[in-house]
């Protein structure tokens, strides 16, 4: 659905403009319109996404936009949303002992985690990158939790499992989210909190609260390779 975001959106536009403007302007203003998005959306998603977060376009957390979800994916999963610049990104949680989410049934799967992406213009959003488990004998429950961008405008996700010592606590994955698509490990924390502590009383708290990191305990990065699969899709 993405790629073909930019021809469809255009030629909207263009049909919007012909009942309005004499020919010769129609003509001139749609071309140009064309060729301009062509040219900027010829860009992949995590391009598109890289080149606005080196232009210094600010991340900001938003509310829910009320888009149309995969159908594989329920409403009850998705409590974080973004927006840079005209790019909105949103963060699918898996349900596990740190996070209850409101669900179908009690025995509902949510087998993935994804971050998904849509145009501030989009009705449905579409999938971007899948999170999962590597190690399908363990059932860690990876999910993402929050997206922030560091000092060296680097685009940075939390992805937090549920082996923690305590309920809430886990290992915390932090990845730089590249343009090329690669999965890159930046650094490895054991994630100590939950609803009960540090001011947290709300599970939106609880899950910016993992961007916080010196209060949190950083591990080998040994600690977390090969225990999360990333693929973009």
């Amino acid at each position: 659905m993405w790629k073909y975001t930019f021809i469809i959106q255009p030629l909207k536009f263009i049909f919007s403009i012909i009942m309005k403007r004499p020919i010769s302007t129609i003509l001139c203003m749609s071309i140009i319109f064309f060729l301009s998005a062509c040219s900027h959306n010829l860009q992949s998603p995590t391009q598109e996404i890289y080149t606005l977060v080196q232009n210094g376009t600010p991340l900001q957390e938003i509310s829910n936009q009320n888009l149309s979800l995969p159908n594989d994916i329920y409403n009850g999963q998705v409590l974080k949303y973004f927006r840079i610049g005209d790019v909105l990104l949103a963060l699918v949680l898996r349900s596990s002992m740190n996070i209850g989410l409101s669900l179908p049934t009690v025995n509902t799967e949510t087998t993935f985690g994804w971050i998904l992406i849509a145009k501030t213009w989009s009705t449905q959003w579409s999938k971007l990158i899948e999170i999962k488990d590597s190690n399908t004998d363990i059932s860690s429950k990876n999910s993402p939790f929050y997206l922030t961008l560091d000092e060296q405008k680097r685009l940075l996700l939390t992805v937090v499992d549920h082996n923690g010592g305590w309920s809430g606590e886990g290992i915390m994955k932090v990845f730089i989210l590249s343009p090329k698509g690669e999965r890159i490990l930046q650094s490895c924390y054991y994630f100590g909190t939950n609803l009960d502590s540090n001011g947290i009383d709300t599970i939106e708290k609880y899950l910016a609260y993992s961007i916080d990191f010196a209060t949190h305990t950083p591990e080998p990065i040994t600690s977390c390779q090969n225990t999360v699969a990333i693929s973009y899709l």
